[in-house]
C-alpha cells in the first residue's frame, strides 16, 4: 500500500518532468523549422541567381558569335 501512495506522490513531479521535455522538444524542433526555412530561401535565391547567370552567358555566347562572323 505504500508503494501505490508514493507513486502518487511522483506522479506530478513525473508530470512535471514528461511536460518540460516535450516543452524543450517543441522549441527544438521549432528551432530546425525556422532553420530550414532559411536554408530553403536560400536555396531558392541560388537557382534564381543561377538562372539569371546563365541567361547572362548565353547573351554573351550569342555576341561572341556574333563578333567571329
Amino acid at each position: 500500500m505504500k508503494s501505490l501512495s508514493t507513486a502518487r506522490i511522483c506522479e506530478p513531479d513525473l508530470i512535471k518532468s514528461v511536460e518540460g521535455q516535450c516543452s524543450a522538444a517543441l522549441l527544438d524542433a521549432s528551432a530546425t523549422v525556422q532553420v530550414k526555412a532559411a536554408q530553403m530561401d536560400q536555396v531558392k535565391q541560388y537557382h534564381k541567381q543561377m538562372k539569371i547567370i546563365r541567361a547572362f552567358l548565353e547573351v554573351l555566347a550569342t555576341e561572341k558569335d556574333k563578333m567571329s562572323l
